[in-house]
């Protein structure tokens, strides 16, 4: 049908536009007025990451030591903590704390976090930025697995105790086999989470850890837009990459689960 194939060319421009164009801009070295499009060709403009003037390499590297240990560490205490929630008698006003950190703006959190921070000596630390992570991130995969735990896997453990087996048998024989889709998927939100954070890096950060959100604002800030393209192209690499490993787990197993 037209109109299907119209909606679903749309959708694909919209998806793949963004990164082309931001491709686009670079691999350009110039951009003279009244052009609408930057000029000059350049790919040798890559190489500028390698050599470190522009703090692209560092920024990469500092951002993925951040989220991929946000993610781990988030989604394995959410796993736990969201199934002793569930089990509490309390657990109402137990998800109201695990609500709050998370409907938050993350600049407005990382604001009520500052003095705390600062009496800690955290500020202007990686440390720092990476505990104020933690905090929205596991609140997240708190909530997430929230209602995992209150759908099949509540079931199932139940059904493992029924026939005789202990905790650590219902988690290694049948929850964590059967919950491998469900927290691929919130490893993948919650590494998001952490590697697209501009608000905490920023305010926590004290503009000392220098993330690839910090840098994409900081060389528009500067009126570099080949060099913000670039920091935009990292930045959105590695979750593409982290979409099309998980991508058999996000639209299936996670409905199944629940």
């Amino acid at each position: 049908m037209p109109i299907k194939r119209i909606i679903t060319g749309l959708f694909l421009l919209g998806a793949f536009l963004p990164p082309i164009v931001l491709l686009y801009f670079s691999l350009t070295s110039r951009w003279p007025l009244p052009d609408i499009l930057p000029v000059g060709f350049d790919p040798a403009l890559w190489l500028s990451i390698w050599w470190g003037a522009n703090g692209l390499l560092k920024a990469t590297v500092l951002s993925a030591i951040i989220a991929f240990p946000v993610a781990f560490l988030s989604t394995a205490l959410g796993f736990i903590t969201a199934r002793a929630l569930n089990n509490s008698p309390r657990r109402e006003g137990l998800m109201f704390w695990a609500l709050l950190p998370f409907a938050m703006s993350p600049v407005i959190l990382s604001l009520c976090l500052l003095y705390l921070f600062l009496a800690l000596n955290l500020v202007g630390s990686v440390s720092g930025v990476f505990l104020a992570q933690m905090i929205s991130s596991f609140a997240y995969a708190v909530i997430f697995f929230t209602a995992f735990w209150s759908g099949r896997a509540r079931s199932l453990e139940e059904l493992v105790y029924t026939l005789g087996g202990t905790t650590w048998q219902a988690f290694k024989g049948v929850l964590i086999p059967a919950s491998i889709g469900p927290l691929a998927f919130c490893f993948f939100q919650t590494f998001l989470l952490s590697w697209f954070q501009y608000g905490m890096p920023l305010v926590i950060g004290a503009g000392k850890v220098q993330t690839l959100p910090v840098k994409v604002f900081a060389f528009l800030g500067e009126a570099s837009p080949h060099f913000a393209a670039m920091a935009g192209v990292l930045l959105i690499v590695p979750p593409m990459l982290l979409l099309w490993f998980n991508r058999k787990y996000l639209f299936e197993d996670i409905t199944h689960a629940a």
